[in-house]
């Protein structure tokens, strides 16, 4: 038989739990990890201090209600609940329930809208070119699993839970907002290039560069005019904040040509005949020629010396090179090659603003659309390849060194995409494929598909057809790299595209178009009005010229002496508008 605890381990100081510790220790089957926490240590001042011991457990110094224990000191206390004078615990107080916040919005003033009818305006036009450009988009399927059919924005106004800017009655109601009524008359979509080429920084080669946009056919003329520096703009003065935390100051812009951010980077770098950077790009053939003459020439004489272990001078006339030619024929090719270097430019002085005679910018190509979706649809698509890859990132690294080169592929590429986009849009517009959803040849239209409009009827394609092509005259000197013939027979083979006349560099008809009568009187008047207009400039402009030159330099002249001296210079760079405004 067991004996008791006594004999096991020392009795526990306290007598409160001496008969638990004996009841522990009777049974020897429990395990020690397993016995309470006050049979491992019977000495009272090894426990924590912190440690209570109540009816016979301890109690960790985080309990409540531990005060009352003869054990715990006066001084010590530990956390309890705050309790009511009833003896109840705390209770949380109620949530009040919340009561929904009725945002009231200040009245729209008139101002405002008439800024949402003008955006609608150009909304309702910009949702219809969506559709279109989605529609001659190929769908994608580089997701495998998550493609989806696209999208398109006329069918919104069949769900009831759209904004009201997309209900029907502000899409297709009889009140609904109408798109402009110039966004459907001709417009062009062109393609540009630069008559001479752009030098750029280091590690891109020097060429002509090309680019695409569109406008009004009205409006064509003036539009080139603007990419060639052909835009005068007065003095202004803007109050723009220069510091943050400072008041506004004037600004004061002087006057001076304007250009259209599409060309302005490619004109400001352009390298004009006779500048040194043309000398530049005309004896790079010759010099490169020549650096490797004088290369072979060099590897003879090391050969030579090598052979009869002789100085340079005096290694025979005989040695041949690697190529087969002997000194005396390398001499003379070097005379030659040399004599063909253009000699260094010494006094060249940059022309200034505008460039329109000749233009640096001309159409090369035109292609004229019955409505501005359809010609902002073609614009947009011919940007980059039809998965959206520009057309410069398709072309490795080793396929740009050569600068024309380069161009004509670029240029050749533009050229394509626009032929294949308008192709694939004369078909949808003769009811290919179901034909152009959400379509509008007018703005009392609504939208063909749209309850069911224009699905029954074909669409009629205008007296001009749906697309005319017209490119620039064969008499231009832009055509020089380019390859004209294969340009001019490659639209033949497009149905539905009609040909139109020649172009001029400035963009006006080689011949008149038998089918857009011209207004002489109109045309005539305006350009009386433009040329007095570009007289009385240049004379205002040569005067203060004038003016501020004697105030520097401290000079007396008389009134009008040396004005025309001054006016010379001025009236150079303006003669081309003042022919063109002037001749009818």
């Amino acid at each position: 038989m067991l004996r008791t605890a006594p004999t096991l381990r020392p009795l526990l100081k306290s007598a409160a739990v001496a008969s638990t510790s004996r009841a522990i220790a009777a049974d020897p089957r429990r395990s020690f990890a397993s016995r309470p926490q006050a049979s491992w240590d019977d000495d009272a001042d090894a426990r924590r201090p912190t440690s209570r011991v109540r009816d016979g457990r301890i109690v960790p110094h985080y309990a409540r209600g531990d005060r009352d224990h003869p054990s715990s000191s006066s001084s010590s206390s530990s956390w309890s609940a705050p309790r009511r004078e009833s003896g109840d615990p705390a209770r949380a107080k109620p949530r009040r329930p919340k009561q929904q916040k009725d945002i009231v919005h200040p009245q729209p003033s008139p101002e405002d809208l008439e800024r949402y009818h003008k955006t609608r305006v150009l909304r309702a036009e910009r949702l219809e070119r969506k559709d279109l450009t989605a529609q001659l988009t190929e769908t994608k399927t580089y997701m495998g699993g998550f493609t989806q059919p696209r999208h398109l924005q006329f069918l919104t106004t069949l769900d009831p839970t759209r904004k009201p800017k997309d209900s029907r009655d502000v899409r297709v109601g009889p009140n609904r907002i109408r798109p402009a009524a110039e966004a459907y008359e001709p417009h062009v979509v062109y393609l540009a290039v630069t008559r001479y080429p752009v030098r750029w920084g280091h590690g891109r080669q020097t060429r002509r560069e090309c680019f695409s946009g569109y406008c009004r056919e009205s409006e064509l003329e003036d539009r080139f005019r603007a990419l060639n520096y052909g835009t005068w703009k007065e003095e202004k003065t803007e109050l723009v904040k220069l510091r943050h935390g400072q008041p506004r100051q004037p600004v004061v812009t002087p006057a001076h040509w304007a250009c259209l951010g599409d060309s302005k980077e490619y004109l400001d770098q352009a390298v004009f005949p006779g500048s040194p950077e043309d000398r530049s790009l005309l004896n790079r053939p010759a010099s490169k020629l020549l650096h490797a003459l004088l290369k072979e020439r060099a590897r003879t004489l090391r050969a030579a010396d090598l052979e009869a272990d002789a100085p340079s001078s005096s290694a025979p006339a005989d040695a041949v090179s690697a190529q087969g030619r002997t000194l005396a024929e390398l001499d003379a090719l070097i005379a030659s090659t040399s004599a063909r270097l253009l000699p260094p430019v010494t006094d060249y002085t940059r022309p200034g603003p505008p460039y329109t005679s000749p233009p640096l910018v001309v159409p090369l190509l035109t292609v004229t659309l019955p409505t501005r979706p359809l010609a902002a649809t073609l614009a947009r698509l011919s940007n980059g390849h039809a998965r959206g890859l520009s057309f410069i990132a398709s072309i490795p690294n080793e396929d740009r060194k050569d600068g024309p080169a380069l161009f004509r592929r670029l240029l050749r590429m533009r050229a394509n995409r626009i032929q294949s986009v308008t192709r694939e849009l004369i078909l949808k517009l003769d009811g290919y494929g179901g034909g152009l959803m959400g379509l509008r040849m007018g703005p009392e239209d609504r939208g063909r598909g749209i309850e069911g409009e224009g699905l029954g009827e074909s669409t009629t394609a205008p007296e001009r057809g749906w697309a005319e092509v017209s490119w620039l005259d064969e008499a231009s000197t832009c055509w020089e790299g380019i390859a004209r013939d294969e340009y001019l027979a490659s639209w033949d083979d497009v149905e539905g595209a009609k040909a139109g006349p020649r172009r001029l560099d400035n963009a006006r008809w080689a011949t008149p178009h038998p089918l857009v009568p011209a207004a002489v009187g109109e045309d005539a008047r305006a350009s009386s009005a433009s040329a007095g207009d570009v007289l009385a400039r240049i004379d205002t402009d040569a005067a203060a010229r004038q003016v501020e030159v004697d105030e520097e330099a401290g000079l007396v002249v008389a009134e009008g002496e040396g004005a025309a001296e001054k006016a010379e210079p001025v009236a150079a760079v303006e003669s081309s508008e003042v022919q063109q405004a002037t001749s009818v």
